[in-house]
């Protein structure tokens, strides 16, 4: 007899694109130093872009967290719900998470437990752009699925 057992699998894609801002990130070419940083808004990329953990390996070390502190909501779990939660928020310069945004609700409780687990995240360190701390964007699918076990 086959026991659905509820397992947490999840994907996590860091997407690095364009600024949120309207001026350039990046100087043209190495070295140049004609960027304006602006102190309110959060970026997609930056030169330093946030480490999570320990050993540079920022996409590893937030999976591994996802996997350890993500729980199968219970209401979902009975309803035998599964579904991809896209989660956007920002690392901020003190290396907090600020803002968190579910871009999807697949519903029965998934989005608050997806929310939920990049709030606890400890600090990560914070992006720099030109030496200066700025506030960089990241995005994080969760998927929530179940696994069939057989007996």
């Amino acid at each position: 007899m086959a026991k659905l057992l509820a397992s947490v699998s999840f994907i996590l894609f860091l997407f690095i694109g364009q600024s949120v801002a309207s001026n350039a990130l990046l100087p043209s070419h190495p070295g140049a130093n004609n960027t304006i940083i602006d102190e309110e808004k959060a970026y997609l990329r930056v030169e330093q872009m946030p480490e999570f953990g320990e050993g540079g390996n920022a996409a590893k070390n937030v999976m591994k967290y996802i996997k350890e502190n993500l729980k199968y909501p219970q209401e979902a779990f009975d309803n035998k719900i599964e579904g991809t939660v896209p989660i956007k928020f920002i690392v901020e310069k003190d290396g907090s998470i600020g803002q968190v945004i579910a871009l999807k609700d697949p519903g029965y409780g998934l989005v608050d437990e997806a929310i939920l687990v990049i709030k606890k995240m400890p600090k990560w360190k914070p992006g720099k752009q030109q030496d200066n701390l700025v506030r960089v964007w990241f995005t994080v699918p969760i998927v929530f699925k179940l696994k069939k076990i057989d007996n």
